[in-house]
């Protein structure tokens, strides 16, 4: 339930930060830096938290999804 928490929280900081940036700088390019400098430390933290996997193997699978097929 914590590990949820922790991850609801980042995610809604990451959004409300992006809004932010998007709202007074309007740059794309600010945003995707912004969710990747939250998001990479995030995976790496929680892979610590959990004791289970690599680092490199959750972050393959998270942008797998965005990879063409």
């Amino acid at each position: 339930m914590l590990l949820f928490f922790q991850i609801a929280g980042g995610t809604a900081l990451g959004l409300l930060i992006a809004l932010i940036i998007v709202e007074y700088f309007e740059e794309i390019v600010l945003t995707s830096i912004l969710f990747l400098g939250l998001g990479i430390p995030m995976i790496w933290v929680l892979t610590y938290l959990e004791g289970s996997g690599s680092f490199l193997q959750k972050l393959v699978n998270v942008f797998r999804p965005l990879l063409p097929a």
